[in-house]
């Protein structure tokens, strides 16, 4: 569990480090060898991380998101951890917590500060009391609220979950974040 982790945690801080360098020129606007254009295509890519009640994260979950190209818009990768209760059906009813590890590509389209989100992704559910593997693929669609280039962010999701038993709509999800 402890080398999972480790795993999740080292593969978002070195995927932050590939999009700083990726990006080592934010374009200065200043020079006028640069026009308005290169400018916005040469900063760096926005990242985000943010607080997640229900949604992709099943219960709450802290995300890192990041976009690949410049600016706030454009495809982008999210990764999570979280945690959440789970009800066992056995006679004992135990109600524990399960940690979870919600995955996703996304893309954002929008002008200024308002955008429309669109993804899909898998949660892994790490269930201590189970060796099977659990999880299930969503899909995402929503509203995310982005500062132009650092500050507040705020997330709203309608999160359709898919598993091998069943399909559940429905579910949403709320964020609050920091954006830089």
């Amino acid at each position: 569990m402890q080398q999972l982790l480790i795993l999740v945690l080292l593969f978002t801080f070195s995927l932050t480090y590939v999009c700083a360098q990726s990006c080592n020129s934010y374009g200065n606007y200043n020079n006028n060898n640069y026009s308005k254009k290169d400018y916005k295509e040469n900063r760096a890519p926005q990242k985000t991380i943010f607080v997640e009640w229900q949604g992709n994260g099943i219960g709450k979950s802290i995300n890192f998101d990041s976009r690949f190209s410049g600016g706030s818009n454009g495809l982008g990768l999210r990764v999570g951890l979280g945690a959440t209760d789970l009800e066992l059906s056995d006679a004992s009813d135990v109600t524990y917590a399960a940690l979870t590890i919600p995955a996703a590509i996304n893309y954002i389209i929008g002008k200024r500060r308002h955008g429309i989100e669109a993804g899909v992704g898998y949660t892994t559910i790490l269930d201590k009391n189970s060796n099977d593997h659990e999880g299930q693929a969503f899909l995402n669609l929503g509203y995310r609220f982005k500062p132009k280039r650092s500050g507040i962010l705020f997330r709203f999701t309608y999160t359709p979950t898919f598993d091998e038993s069943e399909i559940q709509f429905g579910k949403t999800g709320i964020s609050l974040g920091w954006a830089f």
